[in-house]
């Protein structure tokens, strides 16, 4: 049985597209609000990939129906038209 988690990440970073292309292997650990990681944290490995840009769309959408400073910050970026600049990538991991 495979669980697949999506996460956006903006603006859009040059390192994850050209990771997951080269190594779609990905390690998940359990971190506090600052990325620490506590010695014993639990982990999960599984295989990552890029969505396309509907895929990435659709994580957008269910990111601001579930928490309101998503929806701030998507009126935001499309009022000023940083989404047109800084396009939103999107990552699926499948454990």
């Amino acid at each position: 049985m495979a669980v697949a988690a999506s996460a956006a990440v903006r603006p859009r970073p040059r390192w994850p597209p050209k990771r997951l292309r080269a190594d779609p292997r990905v390690k998940v650990v359990v971190c506090d609000v600052r990325g620490r990681i506590k010695a014993g944290a639990a982990e999960a490995v599984g295989s990552g990939r890029l969505l396309d840009a509907d895929g990435a769309e659709k994580v957008r959408r269910l990111l601001g129906r579930k928490y309101l400073l998503a929806r701030l910050g998507d009126l935001y970026a499309n009022v000023t038209g940083r989404r047109r600049r800084h396009p939103i990538v999107a990552l699926e991991v499948t454990f």
